[in-house]
């Protein structure tokens, strides 16, 4: 019930800002509705009532039936009016609290940082949530109250005053009818959903991640080359297999305990239509009279079944519904605690010192032993073009993110000009850096607009545009198109599909429109042609001494042009130096890095 009240009260604030005034003319058209039928059902025994008194006496239909009728049509076209309001209103507010949901998710993914991200348990939490097809959890459970639960509970109230006023023991014989099939559902419910969320981390997150495997073009190739395809498949059975076989059995004992329920629904049903019709036979109510009760009972019986029944949806919507609302609720892993006022110039880099900086990621594997970065000490010069190099796995993109304040350092810190960065909000600092990472995103915009999207995208400076595609070489194919920067990407749009080299143009072109005075370039030139790769390191060349460029390579001729190279070995500084002084160093190694590739070319 707590995570029901905080739920329905997440979805509240969404029905205020989105629809208000449509929702409370909702509520208020459910409340009318559920009094037609009574109405209608009361002027239908009176016009019984009053057929059987012309009967005896004069065998003509009276002004007074003829009231009745024209009353009852009356109201029979009022109630038809509000079933389309109440249509209208539930399309219109539907769309308008869904936009705005659909909305919030969206920016509440935006606005989580990545570290979080990483996190296995909010990873797990997603797949419950807006991940695992659940996203409208929260939006079916606001309906289920007001469209199924809040209707049940006004016709409920209505012929519980009108049993009650008749013969209170009918209407708790009715409750007794229909309290047995709706307690199974639940109890039913509850133990199926107990089964799929045991294996709801292990089952469905792997599910996921094969079906993806299935549905990505990249995946799909290689699954056809080594004809996988049906391996992949019998691994997705053999996941349902071993819960629907549970569930069936689940199914079963359900089906029986429904058989029993229903005998004592019908016998308690068939016991308050008896006791009705004594009343009539005694005299104590007249026929008319007696089907408005039965009207009553009924009405009532239905009532109470469809309130139990929209309570086990809510049990069942309410169980993924508390997941999204915890998404919701959900922090940022980074906090900037001290704010500090930092004054740094957008057209010069700052003085980057990293402090004894040691790292390890908050859901590293078991496998990798120790943290990733041990005891950095070094310090990044404004205007320094810095060649990271290192083994797989050395830390060298781990460096990176500490940089990008992704994450913080588990010990140490990293000072820019002399301030803690823990101190400099993320959004702020990363205004700051022009970031080219490996797993670079392709936008299905305007050429001119994908490059433009890295700064102020709404203003774009086409010269601007033009420059940061000749420094990544990206014009060499971009003027060969008919409609040259204009043209639409992504061929979904009737557009232009990138190879892998353009597409790392594209990016490094959006990397350098930006302007930025610390430039980070992971991998930047690994699908690009060796000529096209010359010419972008000339572009470092050219940044100027205001500007900190660093890029990580496994080309030793690349990382041969900086001013200063730093070799990562275990998460560790193990030499500091340009390429002349490295190469000085008889056992260093990038002296051995750099002298078996140059083997390994002239072979």
């Amino acid at each position: 019930m707590k995570n029901y009240i905080k739920n329905i009260g997440l979805y509240l604030k969404v029905v205020k800002e989105a629809a208000p005034y449509s929702f409370i003319s909702l509520l208020i058209v459910i409340t009318l509705m559920q009094g037609f039928p009574f109405y209608i059902s009361k002027i239908q025994s009176e016009i019984i009532d009053g057929i059987i008194e012309a009967v005896k006496t004069s065998n003509i239909i009276t002004t007074g039936i003829l009231s009745l009728i024209l009353t009852y049509i009356s109201v029979q076209l009022l109630s038809g009016l509000a079933g389309s309001v109440k249509g209208i209103l539930i399309s219109s507010g539907n769309y308008k609290i869904q936009t705005l949901f659909e909305f919030k998710v969206l920016k509440k993914y935006l606005d989580l940082d990545i570290a979080r991200y990483e996190d296995p348990d909010f990873r797990k939490l997603l797949q419950k949530g807006v991940d695992g097809g659940n996203q409208w959890s929260l939006h079916r459970l606001g309906m289920i109250t007001y469209n199924l639960l809040f209707p049940a509970l006004v016709k409920i109230s209505i012929s519980a005053s009108i049993i009650l006023f008749f013969d209170w023991k009918l209407f708790f014989i009715i409750i007794f009818a229909e309290v047995p099939p709706i307690l199974n559902r639940i109890f039913f419910d509850k133990k199926e959903y107990s089964i799929w969320a045991k294996k709801e981390t292990e089952t469905q997150m792997r599910y996921f991640d094969l079906r993806g495997h299935i549905r990505n073009k990249s995946a799909r190739t290689e699954l056809k080359i080594y004809q996988i395809g049906g391996y992949i498949l019998g691994k997705i059975k053999s996941m349902y297999d071993s819960t629907t076989g549970a569930v069936q059995e689940y199914e079963q004992k359900r089906l029986y305990i429904n058989i029993f329920a229903d005998i004592i629904s019908a016998g308690a049903y068939g016991w308050a239509i008896y006791q009705t019709i004594l009343h009539t036979l005694s005299g104590d109510i007249t026929v008319g009279y007696m089907t408005f009760i039965f009207g009553a009972i009924f009405t009532a019986g239905r009532s109470v079944s469809e309130m139990l029944s929209a309570m086990a949806d809510i049990t069942e919507q309410n169980r993924y519904a508390t997941h999204v609302r915890e998404f919701f609720e959900t922090e940022s892993i980074l906090k900037t605690e001290n704010p500090t006022a930092i004054e740094l110039k957008i057209n010069e880099a700052p003085l980057i010192r990293f402090e004894n900086v040691t790292f390890q990621y908050p859901s590293q594997s078991k496998e990798i032993q120790g943290p990733i970065l041990k005891n950095i000490n070094v310090s990044l010069h404004p205007g320094e073009k810095i060649g990271l190099i290192g083994d797989n796995g050395a830390g060298k993109s781990t460096f990176i993110k500490l940089l990008l304040r992704i994450y913080d350092p588990s010990e140490g810190s990293i000072f820019i000009n002399g301030v803690n960065l823990k101190n400099i909000p993320p959004e702020i600092w990363q205004t700051y850096i022009s970031a080219l990472m490996q797993d670079f995103v392709n936008y299905n915009f305007t050429i001119k607009e994908a490059i433009a999207i890295s700064q102020q995208p709404n203003f774009l400076d086409e010269k601007k545009v033009q420059e940061a595609a000749k420094q990544s070489q990206a014009y060499t194919f971009i003027e060969k198109y008919e409609h040259g920067y204009d043209a639409q990407i992504g061929t979904d749009f009737g557009g232009i599909k990138f190879s892998g080299g353009q597409s790392q143009k594209m990016a490094l072109a959006r990397t350098f429109y930006r302007k930025a005075p610390i430039v980070i370039l992971d991998e930047p030139t690994a699908a690009v042609d060796t000529e096209s790769e010359i010419e972008i390191f000339k572009t470092l060349d050219t940044l100027g001494d205001k500007t900190t460029a660093i890029f990580i390579s496994h080309d030793m001729a690349t990382i041969g042009r900086a001013s200063r190279i730093i070799v990562l070995d275990k998460g560790s500084v193990i030499e500091d130096g340009n390429h002349e002084s490295l190469m000085k160093t008889q056992d260093g190694k990038y002296r051995r890095m750099y002298e078996e590739q140059v083997k390994a070319m002239v072979k």
